[in-house]
């Protein structure tokens, strides 16, 4: 049987469950740091595995803490991550013991953020000299340049869609 926390003996399975928690690192879960998310501490697991009729029926909640860098601002900051809704059905089990590797690894990764921002209203960088607008205002007249970028738009013809 393997060293990994997440691989449990369900063999004689007690009637009210069985509690397992720990910690394992994201090495483990094949989940690897990139630009915008670094996983700098492991995951930390609860859950609760209890015999079913044909299976064991899995729940719990998984917690962490990401570094993140702001897709608007490029500023680092930490962001907790925590899941309550781990629930996995497990039947017709081949052997008597289970590996909660990949069902872990997916859970984790359906919970990370698909935008990453240091605060909701991150005024991000300016688009002229690069100066973090959260910080202090820049010295340049970027202010409606953003829009002008955009505003070569209003005036496009496209053809109608039923030619």
């Amino acid at each position: 049987m393997s060293d990994s926390p997440l691989v449990v003996s369900v063999l004689n399975l007690p009637e009210d469950g069985l509690d397992v928690g720990g910690t394992v690192p994201f090495t483990v879960l094949a989940v690897a740091d990139d630009d915008r998310i670094a996983c700098l501490r492991p995951l930390r697991f609860q859950l609760h595995l209890e015999p079913v009729r044909r299976g064991v029926l899995v729940r719990g909640r998984l917690q962490t803490v990401l570094r993140c860098r702001c897709d608007r601002c490029l500023s680092y900051y930490d962001r907790p991550l925590q899941t309550e809704d781990v629930c996995h059905l497990l039947e017709d089990l081949p052997e008597p013991v289970i590996d909660l590797t990949l069902a872990v690894r997916e859970d984790i990764l359906v919970a990370f953020p698909q935008q990453c921002l240091c605060v909701p209203d991150c005024r991000g960088l300016c688009t002229v000299c690069g100066q973090n607008r959260n910080v202090r205002e820049c010295s340049c007249a970027s202010r409606g340049r953003d829009d002008e970028a955009w505003s070569a738009l209003d005036g496009l013809q496209l053809p109608d869609a039923t030619d």
